[in-house]
């Protein structure tokens, strides 16, 4: 594993790269980027183009990852996309990401090119 590429992002926050930082040896694909809150928030962010499937499962793996390695903490999952399917044509990964979350509203978020959220 190479340095860190994590950043301080404000008070009480912490930006790594999933990808590149946190999860570097693991092979398979994972998200873009977790936003690390000091009250045990973590924001797991996907950037992606229109493949929404991918985005959820890769946004699963990490969350798998995280939940065994990192402990106890409150998890958000985020995805920003080019294009996003209509709510009828959600994939089963989103399903199966879903199962893994509490069930309220505010543990999955997805829009398209900008997600802006108040943490």
């Amino acid at each position: 594993a190479g340095p860190s590429s994590a950043e301080w992002v404000g008070a009480g926050a912490v930006l790594h790269h999933i990808d590149k930082d946190l999860m570097n040896d693991i092979e398979s694909k994972k998200c873009d980027k977790g936003l690390f809150l000091e009250n045990n928030d973590v924001y797991l962010v996907e950037l992606k183009g229109v493949d929404f499937n991918t985005a959820c499962k890769q946004l699963l793996v990490t969350l798998d990852f995280c939940k065994q390695n990192l402990g106890n903490n409150n998890y958000f999952c985020r995805v920003v996309a080019k294009e996003l399917p209509s709510k009828n044509n959600y994939p089963t990964s989103y399903r199966q990401l879903l199962a893994k979350l509490p069930k309220n509203n505010k543990c999955f978020y997805a829009k398209s090119n900008v997600l802006e959220e108040e943490v």
